[in-house]
């Protein structure tokens, strides 16, 4: 049986996150191109960035075709437009930022989809590596309800909670973490309620 989604958050209503939910606005454009099973996962974070930051564009896909509109926009873009990606010739955050006017702003585009599949739709769009590229490879995730390679593979709020704030210094970033903690909160206490109840047959040998 399917589990009961939340018609506005659209997570599951056990782990519904509108109580956490505060609505934020920012100067810069924010585009997550999302792998198409992860839009299945409930555990999915680019779900809360839109949540929290509404004028985020969520494209789904993995092949060059999926992504034309986008590229159509993005040919006709004043704003500069960088890919949040780490990739060999990605540059540290803030050296991009330093090379920028503040006037001309900034338009940013992330991957959401698991390091394997998020490298696939890397290498089966070559336009993206067109773009200029920044990291936060200094960084490191609290991401814990997930498994990833390297502690500095962040999540995508992560990601771009930290781009936000290195963008826009006065911005007030906390509601997309608190989102995000909430949601780690509720899926935690899911787990251990889960959890099979400890037997003698787990006791560890002498």
């Amino acid at each position: 049986m399917a589990r009961p989604i939340c018609s506005r958050c659209h997570y599951p209503q056990a782990t519904c996150l509108c109580a956490q939910v505060t609505t934020m606005r920012c100067a810069t454009a924010i585009d997550i191109l999302q792998h198409p099973a992860e839009t299945r996962v409930a555990k999915n974070t680019a779900r809360i960035c839109k949540l929290c930051v509404p004028q985020t564009q969520i494209w789904i896909g993995q092949d060059p075709a999926d992504f034309a509109a986008l590229q159509a926009e993005l040919a006709a873009e004043t704003r500069v437009v960088w890919l949040l990606y780490p990739s060999d010739l990605a540059q540290p955050f803030g050296e991009l930022i330093a090379a920028v006017q503040p006037q001309v702003g900034v338009r940013l585009l992330l991957l959401d989809a698991t390091w394997k599949k998020a490298y696939k739709m890397w290498q089966l769009n070559p336009w993206l590596d067109k773009l200029p590229k920044a990291n936060l490879s200094h960084l490191e995730s609290n991401y814990r309800i997930r498994k990833s390679p390297k502690s500095h593979y962040l999540s995508t709020l992560e990601a771009l909670a930290y781009s936000l704030a290195a963008l826009e210094p006065e911005l007030d970033t906390q509601p997309l973490f608190r989102a995000f903690h909430a949601m780690q909160g509720h899926f935690q206490v899911r787990d251990v309620r889960r959890a099979p109840a400890a037997t003698g047959l787990d006791a560890p040998a002498d």
